[in-house]
C-alpha cells in the first residue's frame, strides 16, 4: 500500500528528467520528504536539506538576461554557431517581454547584421518579435530594420527561401502601423519591390507578397492605390493562378492563398479608389472575372468547389464589374 507507492513515485521521479538530473534529483527528495501518503507531520528541514534544495534551485535557475548576452555574441560571431543561437533566439522573442528586452539592449542591431548576410533564421527573429506589436516594430525600425531588410531582398534575389523570409520580416515590421506603412511606400521601391515578388516569383512567396498588399489597402486613403500601382499591375495575373494538374499540397495551398489574397487586395483597391482602378485596372479585371466564371462553368471546378465559391463572393464586392457573377 503506502509503502508501494513511496517508491513507485521515487522511481518515476529517477527519469522525469534525463537532460536535467538536478531536477530529478530534487524531486526525488521532495517526495522523500513528503508524497501525501503519511500522515505524520513533516519534519523540521534540517541544514543539510536546505544546502541542497538551495543548491539545486540555484542549478536550475537561468538567468535570462545572461543567456540572452551569450546568444547575441554567438549570433556576431558569424560563424557556425550563428545560426543555431538565431533559432534560439526566434523562440525567446515569442514572449513579448523578452522581445522588447532584447531591443532595448540593442541586440536586434546584431540580428539585422545577420539578415543583411542573407540569413534566413535572422529574418524569423525579426518577424516573430515584431508581429502585431507596435513598441517592437518602432524599436526595430529606429536600428535601420526596414532599409536594411528591403536591401537585403533586393541584393539576394536569386535565393527564393531568403526572399520569402525577408519579405515575411518586413511585412510584420510595417503591417498594422501607420507611420512604418507610410515609410516603406515613401522609401519609393515598396509597390516594385512586391511587384518583383508577384512577378515570377513561387506561388508562396507570390501569396506572402498578396497577403502584404492587401494589408496596405486595408481602408487605405485613394492616393495609396495610385502608389501601389506597379504591385497591383503584377498582381492581376496571379489572381487567376491556375492549378497544376500534379501538385503537392504545400503548393496547391499555397496557390490558394495567392488566389485568395490578391483577390481581396483587388477589392480592397477598388473599394479605396474605384474610378482609378475602374479607369486605369479596369480591363484585365474584367478579363480576371471572366476567368473566373469559366473556371465555375468548368467540369473540373468541383475538387475546391467551397473555395471557388469564396472566391466568387469576393469579386462580386466589385460593384462596377460588367460580368455577371451572380448566376455562378
Amino acid at each position: 500500500g503506502t509503502q508501494d507507492q513511496r517508491h513507485e513515485k521515487t522511481d518515476m521521479a529517477a527519469n522525469v528528467s534525463p537532460d536535467y538530473p538536478m531536477w530529478s534529483a530534487l524531486l526525488r527528495w521532495s517526495l522523500k520528504q513528503q508524497d501525501g501518503t503519511s500522515r505524520e507531520a513533516p519534519s523540521a528541514m534540517s541544514a543539510e536539506d536546505r544546502a541542497f534544495l538551495e543548491a539545486a534551485l540555484k542549478d536550475a535557475t537561468v538567468d535570462e538576461g545572461q543567456r540572452l548576452g551569450e546568444v547575441l555574441q554567438l549570433v556576431a560571431s558569424e560563424d557556425e554557431s550563428s545560426e543555431a543561437a538565431l533559432r534560439e533566439l526566434e523562440e525567446t522573442v515569442e514572449r513579448l517581454d523578452l522581445a522588447r528586452d532584447i531591443c532595448k539592449m540593442g541586440g536586434m542591431k546584431v540580428v539585422l547584421a545577420a539578415a543583411a548576410r542573407g540569413s534566413v533564421a535572422a529574418c524569423g527573429v525579426v518577424a516573430t518579435a515584431a508581429q502585431n506589436d507596435a513598441p517592437a516594430q518602432e524599436a526595430i525600425a529606429a536600428d535601420g530594420g526596414l532599409t536594411t531588410l528591403v536591401a537585403a531582398f533586393q541584393k539576394f534575389g536569386d535565393d527564393e527561401d531568403f526572399r520569402r523570409s525577408a519579405l515575411s520580416a518586413t511585412s510584420a515590421l510595417v503591417r498594422g502601423n501607420a507611420d512604418l506603412e507610410k515609410q516603406f511606400l515613401q522609401l519609393g521601391t515598396g509597390g516594385y519591390l512586391l511587384a518583383s515578388a508577384l512577378n515570377g516569383g513561387s506561388p508562396r512567396l507570390a501569396a506572402k507578397a498578396a497577403f502584404f498588399l492587401y494589408a496596405l489597402l486595408y481602408e487605405a486613403e485613394p492616393a495609396r492605390v495610385e502608389d501601389l500601382e506597379p504591385a497591383l499591375r503584377a498582381l492581376l495575373p496571379r489572381a487567376t493562378e491556375p492549378l497544376p494538374s500534379s501538385s503537392s499540397e504545400d503548393n496547391h495551398t499555397a496557390i490558394w492563398q495567392l488566389r485568395e489574397s490578391a483577390t481581396n487586395a483587388i477589392v480592397r483597391a477598388s473599394k479605396a479608389n474605384s474610378s482609378w482602378v475602374k479607369r486605369n485596372l479596369g480591363v484585365p479585371i474584367q478579363q480576371a472575372a471572366k476567368h473566373i466564371r469559366a473556371t465555375a462553368s468548368s467540369s473540373d471546378a468541383d475538387h475546391d468547389a467551397h473555395r471557388l465559391a469564396d472566391l466568387i463572393a469576393l469579386w462580386r464586392d466589385i460593384d462596377w464589374l460588367d460580368d455577371d457573377l451572380s448566376s455562378v
